[in-house]
């Protein structure tokens, strides 16, 4: 379901806050004969401005790669386009 009143023309405050909460990093690895991809979970909670939780969310990234800290760059990135396209999909906002 989209929240379409979340940004209305006159309110008074029209924000609202994405909070990501990063709950497990497994680094996976890449040997010679076999690989396991970097996977990061998250939680995405989305707040009013009081406070109030709107919305909850859980998101998996994964990614294979040479190093731990590429697999770790890559997992983020396609869990940031997770968000990204949550926020699109549910969120109506005003225009700028």
């Amino acid at each position: 379901d989209a929240h379409p009143d979340l940004f209305t023309p006159g309110t008074p405050d029209n924000t609202f806050v994405i909070r990501p909460i990063w709950t497990r990093w497994e680094p996976g690895f890449n040997a010679f004969v076999a690989s396991r991809p970097g996977v990061a979970d998250l939680i995405v909670e989305v707040h009013a401005p009081t406070g109030q939780l709107l919305d909850s969310i859980a998101i998996e990234g994964t990614a294979n790669d040479y190093s731990s800290g590429g697999r770790m760059k890559l997992a983020l990135r396609q869990a940031g386009r997770a968000v990204s396209r949550y926020i699109s999909d549910n969120w109506v906002c005003a225009a700028h």
